[in-house]
């Protein structure tokens, strides 16, 4: 009983080692290889693709706005301009569509005409030999330095005109100064008044003449 025992254990362990044998050759197979760089930790946290998006273009700078600039004709000035008196000065003093004296003149001459000074006592061309010498056509000059500055009423202005001449001869709703329009409508009513027509100006007779122009 014992050698029919032993024999069937045989046989067990033979079986055994054959059906090992064929799992040796058959595993492989059935094992698919995990690339190493597929390969994921437990501890790897997977977050997913952010959806694709268009850089967004830097919003275009808006100029700042900048501060208007006033063109005056060239020409010697010999009264001296401050920054006060610049920032007094209106950017855009008439309603000229460019700054120029010759729009200025103009202005002051429809203004004066209907104030009831007669369009015969007025001389475009005598207005633009007294402002190139006074001021040459600047609208801030300033005169601090002579006879008037000195007695407390310095020339100011396109038409250098002090302040109570200014006082006296501007026309209601033009009392700045500072604006060409109203400072020549006051001056060349002083001139008409003390000389009888601005073409009279002793400074304009002079530089007619040939001659050199003189304040008036």
């Amino acid at each position: 009983m014992f050698s029919y025992a032993l024999r069937n254990s045989r046989k067990l362990i033979l079986i055994a080692a054959a059906m090992m044998a064929a799992l040796a050759t058959v595993l492989p197979a059935l094992i698919v290889p995990t690339p190493a760089s597929a390969a994921v930790s437990s501890s790897t946290v997977l977050v997913p693709p952010l959806p694709h998006t268009t850089p967004r273009a830097a919003p275009a700078v808006r100029p700042s706005h900048a501060a208007a600039h006033r063109s005056v004709p060239a020409g010697p000035v010999h009264a001296r301009t401050t920054s006060a008196q610049q920032a007094s000065s209106p950017s855009n003093p008439t309603a000229c569509h460019a700054a120029t004296v010759s729009c200025w003149v103009a202005q002051a001459e429809n203004i004066m005409t209907a104030n009831g000074t007669p369009r015969s006592l007025m001389n475009a061309g005598a207005a633009y030999i007294v402002v190139q010498h006074e001021s040459g056509g600047n609208p801030s000059a300033y005169n601090g330095w002579d006879a008037n500055a000195a007695a407390g009423t310095p020339s100011e202005g396109i038409a250098q005109v002090i302040a109570p001449t200014f006082a006296a001869y501007h026309v209601p709703g033009h009392d700045n100064i500072w604006n060409p329009v109203d400072n020549m409508v006051a001056a060349f009513r002083y001139a008409i008044a003390r000389y009888g027509s601005m073409n009279n100006i002793p400074g304009v007779v002079a530089v007619r003449a040939g001659g050199s122009y003189v304040g008036y």
